[in-house]
């Protein structure tokens, strides 16, 4: 696909077992602390699952440089009965920037990627609801031109402008806040 054609790191997630996610494009392999794999019908074959207390998956992934780029990751929520679920984010404090993806925010059962520049925070929802038993792919975008998008299955759902991506850490992190270390998801994620 397009996206990665062009992707500077990729988790497929084919290990099945153990802490170690390689990344296979890049050098930023990551480490999963807590949750565990599971096999199926995934991109891979496996993806790692987190039990939504204190389940984790952890790489360095440098993108305070980047301009534009895309977030693309494929997940299936197991549980929807807790709000403000983080499955994807980088440096969660909007006093100097952050970029993550959540869902049920507000107990909507809707996916946000959000992006802050240090004094505002943007937002794109989307305007499809997932249940436990889907297996989606989000991508979320931010372009040449400061358009914050995303889509939810190979459909464009929300896009809106912002400022400038603020100031965001290297420490990338699924499956709860990249610095906060909670709002934790339940949930499998494969293919980020």
């Amino acid at each position: 696909s397009d996206i990665l054609d062009s992707a500077r790191n990729r988790w497929p997630m084919s290990e099945g077992s153990g802490t170690a996610i390689a990344d296979s494009i890049g050098s930023a392999d990551a480490t999963l602390n807590g949750g565990g794999w599971e096999s199926g019908n995934f991109v891979d074959g496996f993806a790692t699952v987190y039990g939504g207390i204190d389940d984790y998956a952890t790489a360095t992934v440098p993108v305070s440089s980047l301009t534009e780029w895309t977030f693309a990751i494929t997940f299936r929520p197991d549980d929807l009965s807790t709000t403000d679920q983080r499955f994807a984010s980088w440096a969660e404090n909007s006093a100097f920037g952050f970029i993550r993806m959540r869902y049920n925010a507000s107990g909507n059962q809707l996916i946000e990627w959000a992006v802050a520049d240090g004094s505002t925070d943007q937002t794109v929802t989307t305007t499809t609801a997932i249940t436990t038993s889907d297996l989606v792919r989000v991508v979320g975008t931010v372009d040449e031109n400061n358009q914050l998008t995303i889509s939810l299955n190979g459909s464009e759902e929300d896009t809106t402008s912002f400022g400038t991506m603020g100031d965001v850490s290297d420490t990338h992190e699924w499956g709860r806040s990249a610095t906060s270390g909670g709002n934790y998801s339940e949930c499998a994620i494969d293919d980020p």
